[in-house]
């Protein structure tokens, strides 16, 4: 910790300053003593610019209005650890000390700050103990309260202007407030407590004192380049972070702040009904026509709300807004009807659908999948009347898969999109290329990347974007001997020759676009890998309904399935019958003639179900052949015997005796103490070698 404390301290003064004003001017509006400068600030206070000296874990900083908005996100995920959001509410609207209606809190509570913990948003809003602030922190602590999770923490950060905070004095300190100690003080005509609920502030400095506003510029470019960002861990996602800004009552500022956002590509959500601008405006936007949103009717609706020198510019200003009223929606269900996420999703896709055409609900389903909201895509998306072709919901399945969303995936899955046609060797390569940092498959793949390779392992050379060849070492030491090697011998399947480079690995770019040959399997090895449990069971649901026809279809080898076992008794007995028709060859059904005589033997007797069933007839007549030798021709010592039968019996034992030296000594590329090791553990082989052993003892005390 102390580690973190120290690389802030080092950090943070080097790209964050604070504003302060230099010269001092006097205020002629001001006819207080002692006079004021047009900052706000008295004389005494007027010092040169310095570094930044306000910050700690509390955690907050100060900073100047013209700051980086880049450095800031940056400071907030990946200095403070936050994860990034998949949406950002912004929180705008009255800052004055007027109660809000109990239907608004009960928004904020079980609309706003429940949205904002399913979705994974940030709420950002002013941050201080006024206006709407407040009764936002109030609603992010009850439901904090009211949660046993600790999965169910909100964000919410507060951006407040310095000048307008009260007691700001104790939070300077120039080498860091860890942790900062903030008394809340009674509120002043132009200072505000910050408000305790919060999870993080800015506090804004513009260099004056005692006047809000100041951090307008900085909130929106901040909005503005969160919008810019990709949603998902390193910005995997396949959409940008949705921000919408939520004007709830608010005075004459509003206007101009949902018009920067509405140019700025940002979409606004109005609350009807919560007074203020948002009332005005929302009840413009009904009742303007598209194309008769005249001025003259405009200054009309803003009169007898906002000062009438105002109404002129703040015209101006709807006019614009109305030109851009696709991104501008008004939500006047007081009565709470609809969920508020789905409401935010509508704001956040607003338009015209009319036809059940797919494409016009990607970005909906998008957001549906950023937000892990299977409710909303089954119900909104997946009723039936849009017509989704496969192609479309690729990406959509890629996100649901990087962001541990199994319920998206069996919808997708149900919904037509095949798994064989999306996973393909690249796609595959994408996937272990995504996973978090945080994880430990990803450390095990970095690790395998720089570290030596594992005893008798033939290298394959890696290209540095694909990380298949890692996962084939992981597995290969993870496994060990008792499965055939993953992705180290991938071919086109037209190759020839087992000792031939695998182009996928080498990285040749035409063949990241071929399927892979099991690709529930491959699914299920990646998520058993990165811990998915849920993701890992759906998948090898998947793969047991395909598991059962493959191991028959490999019991068998390449005998038809369906082969009575009357039939497989006959011919082995009687092996002259695998040159007729008795026998039935898959890849013989095809062919106008039989396939060659030599061939038929081979695949006969290269069958595992054959095998198996020479194994069982070869033990059978052991145990007659041992049986026989011990009660009926079990002759006396030499000279007279051993007889022919027990000569067989010593050979056939030491056969099996080598047997047994073989799977212990020479299976496998391990260590030799090691195979030896693994061998003797299995209870089985213990048994071998105790029945062979006594056998040894028998034989030399005869």
């Amino acid at each position: 910790m102390g580690s973190v404390k120290q690389r802030d301290q080092a950090w943070i003064p080097k790209r964050f300053k604070k504003k302060t004003c230099t010269t001092y001017i006097e205020d002629p509006r001001d006819a207080g003593a002692p006079p004021q400068c047009q900052c706000g600030s008295p004389r005494a206070e007027h010092v040169s610019v310095a570094v930044e000296d306000a910050f700690g874990t509390a955690i907050f900083i100060r900073l100047s209005d013209s700051s980086d908005p880049a450095l800031a996100y940056n400071l907030v995920t990946e200095h403070w650890k936050i994860s990034p959001p998949n949406l950002v509410v912004s929180v705008v609207g009255g800052d004055g000390e007027a109660p809000v209606r109990a239907w608004l809190r009960d928004l904020l509570r079980k609309g706003l700050v429940k949205a904002a913990q399913s979705t994974g948003a940030w709420i950002m809003t002013g941050g201080l103990q006024a206006g709407i602030g407040r009764y936002v922190g109030e609603a992010v602590r009850d439901h904090a309260t009211a949660s046993t999770s600790p999965c169910a923490r909100v964000v919410a950060m507060g951006i407040a202007p310095w000048g307008v905070v009260a007691n700001r004095e104790a939070l300077v300190n120039p080498k860091g407030s860890f942790p900062a100690r903030y008394a809340r003080v009674p509120a002043a005509d132009t200072a505000r407590p910050l408000d305790n609920n919060h999870s993080l502030f800015f506090l804004v400095d513009d260099g004056s004192r005692g006047r809000s506003g100041g951090e307008s510029r900085f909130r929106a470019h901040l909005e503005k380049h969160i919008a810019q960002q990709r949603v998902g861990a390193g910005g995997t996602g396949s959409i940008e972070i949705p921000v919408l800004v939520m004007v709830i009552g608010g005075d004459a500022s509003m206007v101009p702040r949902v018009r920067e956002a509405a140019e700025a590509n940002i979409p606004c959500l109005l609350v009807g009904g919560s007074g203020g601008a948002a009332d005005c405006l929302a009840q413009i936007l009904q009742d303007a026509q598209p194309d008769q949103a005249s001025r003259v009717l405009i200054q009309e609706k803003l009169q007898g709300r906002f000062p009438l020198a105002d109404v002129p510019g703040l015209a101006e200003q709807v006019e614009r807004s109305l030109a851009l009223r696709d991104r501008v929606t008004v939500d006047s269900d007081e009565e709470g009807l609809e969920e508020f996420e789905t409401v935010l999703l509508k704001a956040l896709v607003r338009g015209g659908h009319l036809t059940g055409e797919a494409t016009q609900y990607l970005d909906e389903l998008r957001l549906a999948v950023a937000w892990n909201r299977v409710d909303i895509a089954s119900s909104e998306l997946f009723r039936g009347d849009i017509q989704w072709e496969p192609h479309q919901l690729e990406e959509p399945m890629r996100d649901a898969l990087l962001g541990d969303c199994p319920a998206l995936v069996r919808l997708f899955v149900e919904n037509g999109l095949d798994l064989g046609e999306f996973l393909t060797w690249g796609r595959l390569a994408e996937l272990y290329r995504g996973v978090p940092e945080a994880s430990l498959l990803h450390q095990l793949l970095e690790r395998r990347q720089g570290g030596s390779e594992p005893p008798h392992y033939q290298p394959v050379e890696r290209p540095p974007d694909c990380p298949l060849t890692q996962v084939a070492r992981l597995l290969r030491e993870l496994l060990g001997d008792v499965c055939a090697p993953f992705y180290a011998g991938l071919r086109p399947p037209d190759s020839k020759g087992a000792g031939k480079k695998s182009p996928l690995l080498d990285g040749d770019p035409p063949y990241r676009g071929q399927r892979t040959r099991n690709p529930w399997t491959d699914l299920f090895i990646w998520a058993v890998l990165l811990n998915r449990g849920e993701m890992a069971t759906y998948c090898w649901e998947m793969v047991r309904g395909n598991r059962g026809a493959l191991l028959t279809q490999n019991w068998w080898g390449e005998m038809e399935g369906s082969t009575p076992v009357w039939k497989l008794l006959l011919t082995f007995f009687c092996p002259p019958l695998i040159f007729t028709h008795l026998i039935t060859f898959r890849s013989a059904s095809s062919l106008s003639s039989p396939p060659r005589p030599s061939r038929a033997w081979r695949r006969f007797w290269g069958a595992p179900v054959t095998a198996f069933l020479g194994n069982v007839v070869m033990y059978l007549l052991f145990l007659l052949l041992f049986s026989y030798v011990l009660l009926l021709d079990f002759a006396p010592p030499p000279p007279d015997g051993p007889r022919a039968s027990e000569v067989l019996l010593y050979t056939w034992v030491f056969t099996l005796l080598c047997e047994e030296l073989r799977q212990g000594c020479f299976t496998g590329r391990r260590p030799l103490a090691q195979r030896v090791r693994a061998y003797l553990q299995d209870p089985w082989n213990q048994f071998d070698l105790t029945a062979l052993g006594l056998f040894l003892l028998g034989a030399v005390c005869r």
